[in-house]
């Protein structure tokens, strides 16, 4: 799982040397070629250079898995965090909250913001990171929320109580660093299942907006020409698979 996660970041960071052509630029190729020596992926209906595509998607789709996951783990671990140190009415609001939250279905949640508020350009790949991480964050709230039960019972937290310590420094310096393990390896996890609903997105051409491309908007380029040039849509498909399985890997 490591070693597929390094080779992709690597891939992803040397995208502008490895790619042979310009994602964008049209009849590099005969459309609809073959993956060939001069077209390793072969090219789409418009003659763009699959390979190049790929790579640049690639960047796009895993940057989105990143952010994405830090907006939401960075918003769930303070949620969790808050409820279980302030503990009363604090965490009874907290979590129906949560509890409100992941009641609604998450997909049919994604399919109705980015339909209401879509947007073009830059604006709409913020919106899109923006959505997937503020849509995320519930499970790890309540991950970090069972662990500052039981460590804030713990002595050392006490210790810090009878030092005088500020409620924020005891929640921020010491509680959910002890927290973070369960995290980390959510974290982990939760970057390929997010890759997987932003490809699913991009399908629905509700991802992020053209002339951006990922994974998932590249499975969509190739779903009219299936039949005649699967390898459109079959490799981008492949690199889905290779990077969560990837990241699943190395969470476990």
């Amino acid at each position: 799982g490591l070693f597929g996660v390094l080779l992709l970041v690597v891939f992803v960071v040397l995208t502008p040397m490895i790619a042979p052509f310009d994602p964008n630029a049209i009849d590099t190729g005969t459309p609809n070629l073959a993956p060939g020596w001069a077209h390793p992926m072969g090219t789409d209906a418009y003659g763009r250079d699959l390979f190049s595509r790929v790579l640049y998607g690639g960047r796009v789709s895993l940057s989105i898995g990143f952010v994405a996951v830090a907006i939401a783990a960075t918003t769930g671990t303070t949620v969790g965090a808050v409820a279980a140190f302030g503990g009363g009415w604090i965490d009874r609001g907290l979590m129906w909250v949560v509890d409100l939250l992941l009641s609604l279905p998450r997909l049919v949640l994604l399919l109705a913001i980015t339909g209401l508020f879509r947007t073009t350009g830059t604006e709409g790949l913020f919106l899109i990171l923006a959505i997937l991480g503020l849509t995320g964050w519930m499970g790890v709230s309540r991950i970090v929320r069972s662990q500052v039960l039981s460590l804030k019972e713990q002595d050392f937290i006490q210790a810090a109580r009878a030092l005088g310590l500020s409620s924020t420094r005891i929640v921020f310096r010491h509680l959910i660093p002890n927290a973070l393990a369960p995290v980390i390896v959510y974290g982990s996890l939760a970057i390929g299942s997010t890759m997987i609903v932003e490809a699913g997105l991009s399908f629905l051409c509700l991802g992020v907006p053209p002339p951006t491309s990922t994974w998932g908007t590249l499975i969509n380029d190739g779903r009219e020409p299936l039949r005649i040039a699967p390898w459109i849509a079959t490799f981008p498909g492949f690199c889905i698979v290779a990077a969560v399985m990837s990241f699943n890997l190395l969470g476990d």
